[in-house]
C-alpha cells in the first residue's frame, strides 16, 4: 500500500499527524533562542599606546616589539597576540584561551606595561587597557581618526572620569567629524 492510499484510507489519521507536527514546530519555534547579535565570549583585551608624533614603524619598533616580548613571560592563558601600528598610536589585541580570567589578565597587562615603560621613549604614557567585545564597533581605532581621539576624547575623559562616556564621544564626534550636520 502506498502512501497515497494510506492517506485517502485514513483521512483522520493523516489529519492529527499534520496537526501534531504543525504544534510541535510552534513549540520548538518559541523556545527557541532569537538574537540577531548573539553573545559572543571570545575573551580579548585591547592594549593601546599613544605617542604624539611618532611614526607607525617606530611605534611599532620602538613600543609594540618591546611590550611585546614581556606579555609571553608575564601574562597567563595568551592564546595569540595582534598588533596595528598607526602614526602616534599603536594597538595590541591579546587573545586569550578561552575560560581565561580576564581581570586578572588585563591586571597582569598593567603590571607589565609598568615593567617595559622605563624602556621605552621618553614621556610616553602607560598604555589604555580594555576588554574588547567581538560585537562592537571600531570606530575608534580607524586611521584616519587616530590623532583626533587622542586629542578629543582621552585626555578630557581622564580629567573628568564622572561624566558619561558615550554622550560625550558622541557629542564631540559629531562636532569635529560632521560640523555641517549640526
Amino acid at each position: 500500500m502506498s502512501v497515497v492510499e494510506a492517506a485517502l484510507k485514513r483521512p483522520y489519521t493523516v489529519a492529527a499527524m499534520l496537526i501534531l507536527i504543525t504544534l510541535m514546530g510552534i513549540g520548538a519555534a518559541l523556545r527557541m533562542p532569537i538574537d540577531i547579535f548573539p553573545e559572543i565570549d571570545i575573551p580579548v583585551v585591547a592594549v593601546v599606546w599613544t605617542y604624539n608624533g611618532m611614526s607607525a614603524q617606530d611605534i611599532q619598533n620602538r613600543i609594540l616589539t618591546l611590550h611585546q616580548r614581556q606579555l609571553a613571560s608575564l601574562v597567563d592563558d595568551i592564546s595569540r597576540i595582534e598588533a596595528v601600528s598607526y602614526e602616534g598610536v599603536g594597538v595590541e589585541k591579546v587573545y586569550l584561551h578561552e575560560g581565561a580570567d580576564v581581570t586578572r589578565a588585563v591586571s597582569q597587562l598593567a603590571s607589565s606595561a609598568l615593567v617595559v615603560l622605563k624602556y621605552m621613549p621618553p614621556n610616553i604614557t602607560p598604555p589604555y587597557l580594555t576588554r574588547s567585545l567581538t560585537t562592537s564597533a571600531k570606530i575608534l581605532f580607524a586611521p584616519h581618526l587616530r590623532s583626533f581621539t587622542e586629542r578629543k576624547f582621552r585626555t578630557p575623559m581622564a580629567a573628568n572620569p564622572a561624566s558619561s562616556w558615550q554622550t560625550w564621544i558622541w557629542t564631540h564626534y559629531q562636532r569635529a567629524v560632521c560640523p555641517l550636520r549640526m
